[in-house]
């Protein structure tokens, strides 16, 4: 009797393990949680509650961080009183319940806002999170921000500009300096507070400093395996570079 409870045991415990296993599939360190990550005020585009500052248009971008199948492009129009009025994806790879769960949703309320300033949708982060990003990439240039960074370097004022992530990496916020040089050009990029593991810091901020100091613009890829990481880290330098404009 006891053999027998052992057999009726060993099944059940192989399908827990492959439960357990098809979960880890879907994520790396990033959606371990599958937590919504908020896009607080501060960011580089959308300007939060005040006038509408944006040029009529229409923008194209594609997001500089992966949804959970890929890159996503989109284009924001722009009426001529200058808010934004419509949204369209034009490429993305998110399956259909992910992308239904998550673009409707977050349209409507960037456009209620006239701003990136909204909450990702929970369950939906991946996909939430490339949407909110390509239509910040799309209104900094309706805002007349350049995102490339500028070869010539004469976009950013020498000092030394201190921004925290307005999204979280896996265990909070980043804070960091952007250090721009007497010519204008990022010269130096040092995080000052986080929450990261030794592993997952290491996999992405020294990678992504070398890149975005080779660019001087933080339009760069993100570290896979550490997208939580890269995505505040990436967020937190395009911020004070906002702020050496």
């Amino acid at each position: 009797m006891k053999n027998n409870k052992k057999l009726i045991l060993l099944p059940a415990i192989a399908v827990a393990l492959f439960g357990l296993a098809a979960c880890g599939n879907l994520s790396d360190e990033d959606s371990v949680w599958n937590r919504t990550r908020e896009v607080e005020a501060g960011g580089t585009s959308g300007g939060g509650g005040g006038a509408v500052e944006f040029n009529p248009g229409t923008f194209e971008a594609t997001s500089s961080i992966e949804g959970f199948n890929g890159y996503m492009t989109v284009e924001v129009t722009v009426g001529a009183d200058g808010a934004i009025s419509d949204i369209v994806v034009t490429e993305h790879g998110e399956s259909t319940d992910w992308y239904n769960m998550a673009v409707p949703a977050l349209t409507e309320a960037i456009i209620n806002a006239q701003s990136t300033n909204v909450d990702g949708i929970g369950g939906a982060t991946y996909t939430s999170n490339a949407f909110i990003n390509a239509v910040g990439r799309a209104l900094d240039q309706a805002g007349g921000t350049p995102i490339e960074g500028g070869g010539d370097a004469a976009d950013f004022t020498p000092g030394t500009f201190e921004a925290t992530s307005s999204i979280e990496g896996f265990n909070g916020l980043m804070t960091l300096e952007v250090t721009i040089d007497a010519e204008g050009a990022i010269s130096d990029i040092v995080v000052t507070e986080h929450g990261e593991s030794t592993d997952w810091y290491n996999m992405a901020v020294p990678a992504l400093t070398e890149a975005i100091i080779n660019a001087q613009s933080a339009n760069v890829d993100g570290i896979g395996g550490a997208t939580y990481t890269s995505n505040a880290f990436i967020d937190a330098v395009r911020i004070a570079l906002a702020n050496a404009q």
